[in-house]
């Protein structure tokens, strides 16, 4: 997902498929989001100890943290964290 291999792609393999794979897309995301919730936590404490809840599979989630979760997108549905 560098622009250097982006490039190198572009200039040597013309007739390539530019693919991305499943665990880099995935990775930065999650590094995406949890940039915006240590912002954000800064503002408002209750984010505190939210990072694995947010970046966990929601069916891996136990009970406790899908209701924070929920509650956290209810509360904050305007706020940056919640839209990530």
């Amino acid at each position: 997902m560098s622009p250097a291999f982006i490039k190198g792609v572009g200039e040597h393999l013309l007739n390539a498929r530019l693919t991305f794979d499943k665990f880099h897309v995935v990775a930065h995301a999650s590094k995406a989001l949890d940039t915006v919730r240590r912002q954000q936590q800064k503002a408002d404490s209750e984010l505190k100890g939210m990072g694995w809840t947010l970046l966990k599979d929601v069916n891996k989630l136990n009970l406790a943290q899908l209701t924070d979760l929920e509650a956290l997108v209810r509360q904050y549905a305007t706020k940056r964290t919640a839209r990530a």
